[in-house]
């Protein structure tokens, strides 16, 4: 009786988001509305079957809560597509140039010019233009599209996640479901539904580095279906084309899973000059192709990386006419050469998680009247508060595996999101925030690892976190306000 009452809970609400979404699609006059509408049952029963699918292999049938989340995004996703992203996806505006806003006109651009990169404009990658450019020419060009689209891709990668996280967990608790959540975490849920590039990176480290790891760790009688692997090399390949330099996170780890899993022998080592080469030309065969659909090119790379990375003469006039707050702490970690740039790292890594705290200012009138940016600011304020207050248990979870000296499991998990972290801390000259969405669902995986483990460190860990807290609150108020 109750899997019955289940069965009909998920057709209620399947239709229901089906009906309230495409009654918001013919209020807002959407073009391409029957490719709009198809697309939306695809992407609506797909995403029920794969979570009904998981629920049934992993014997949790807790997993169909996620449903109903997923289906609400849906709804809230498209409601505030159009009342605070489409009305600013208009070219004439001053604000216009956001990355995300010119990635929709860039790639209705390379649709209408046949692909051909010689009319795409100066970009390091260009494989997101080329990315949703094929989205557009397959189902049609409007914002609801790619949004669709998007929560599809974050609803697969999450999935994966729930899969290995089931993996790595001995003992499976009433809760552990909630791991599908963040699927709804505030700013996952705002970049998944404009046109950018975090959302899909993001999905596509997880894709990656999970598949790679859940066959590591994968045993008799586990549920990890060998067809995962079906997504593995396009997801690195499109990865790559997309934003490169992230291949290099993938490789890495995994390189470190297939030389120092549990299976580990000495004469494995033997292997590491032919795996480190393969890596070199994985990433080489990358950039050659990236270059080839107008991304940067590989021969000038080094300074564009040296450049990216960090600031020879931070009084470039160049660099200063960016804009900056009034004693910016992001221009002050700025790093002017390479050793500052792995000094700063750990204090950059901290106002990643941070960031946009401690500005908790959120314009009212600019989420009443629709503003992208407050709505943003918002979403990534709410995600900030998130992490700073769990993030201890990220930690506890670190410890858990630096403290045993030997290989664990939950190391595919944790290991990527440190990696891939100092990555993203290390490859970019300027704190942008939302960089920090490639990481989320590793870090709440992180999180509920932590949870999950024994709780004698807890109060350790979460003094010395209010530590660093006030350490970091005193000095950003002395430095802004006092010197």
């Amino acid at each position: 009786m109750s899997s019955l009452k289940t069965k009909n809970s998920q057709w209620f609400i399947l239709l229901f988001t089906a009906l309230i979404s495409i009654c918001l699609l013919l209020l807002f006059e959407t073009e391409y509305l029957i490719q709009s509408i198809a697309l939306l049952f695809v992407v609506s029963f797909g995403g029920t079957w794969i979570i009904y699918w998981l629920s049934s292999k992993l014997r949790d049938t807790n997993i169909i809560y996620v449903e109903y989340a997923f289906h609400i995004k849906i709804i809230i996703g498209i409601l505030l597509l159009y009342l605070t992203w489409t009305p600013w996806l208009d070219q004439s505006m001053n604000t216009f140039g956001y990355d995300p806003q010119r990635y929709y006109y860039d790639a209705y651009e390379l649709v209408a010019g046949n692909f051909s990169p010689e009319g795409l404009p100066a970009i390091n990658y260009a494989g997101i233009i080329y990315y949703y450019g094929i989205i557009f020419y397959i189902f049609g060009y409007n914002p609801v599209i790619p949004l669709l689209i998007n929560y599809a891709v974050t609803l697969y990668a999450v999935m994966l996640l729930v899969q290995v996280y089931y993996m790595i967990r001995k003992d499976i608790s009433p809760t552990d479901w909630m791991i599908g959540l963040v699927l709804i975490v505030p700013e996952i849920l705002w970049y998944d539904l404009i046109t950018s590039r975090e959302t899909l990176v993001m999905s596509l480290l997880l894709i990656s580095t999970l598949t790679i790891g859940g066959f590591i760790i994968k045993k008799p009688g586990d549920s990890f279906s060998n067809w995962n692997a079906i997504l593995l090399i396009p997801s690195v390949f499109l990865l790559g084309i997309v934003r490169t330099p992230m291949v290099f996170p993938v490789l890495f780890v995994s390189l470190v899973y297939l030389l120092f899993n549990r299976n580990f022998s000495f004469h494995r080592l033997s292997l590491l000059p032919l795996a480190a080469f393969s890596c070199i030309a994985i990433l080489y065969a990358m950039y050659i192709f990236a270059e080839s659909i107008g991304s940067i090119s590989i021969a000038n790379y080094y300074d564009f990386l040296k450049n990216y990375i960090f600031v020879e003469n931070p009084a470039d006039p160049d660099f200063l006419g960016m804009e900056w707050s009034e004693k910016s702490l992001g221009l002050l970690f700025i790093p002017q050469n390479w050793v500052e740039a792995l000094l700063y790292a750990p204090i950059r890594i901290f106002f990643y998680l941070v960031s946009p705290l401690p500005n908790i200012f959120v314009g009212f009138n600019g989420l009443i009247s629709g503003r992208y940016d407050s709505w943003q600011h918002l979403m990534s304020l709410i995600s900030s508060t998130i992490y700073v207050v769990l993030m201890p248990f990220a930690i506890i979870s670190l410890w858990d595996i630096l403290k045993v000296k030997k290989w664990s499991d939950s190391i595919v998990i944790i290991m990527p999101f440190w990696i891939v972290m100092a990555t993203i801390s290390l490859g970019n000259q300027i704190i942008h925030w939302r960089y920090r969405i490639m990481v989320v669902p590793l870090l709440i995986c992180s999180i509920m690892l932590g949870i999950r483990s024994e709780q004698k460190y807890v109060k350790d860990v979460y003094v010395v976190w209010m530590i660093m807290l006030i350490a970091g609150g005193t000095f950003f108020t002395v430095y802004k306000y006092i010197m």
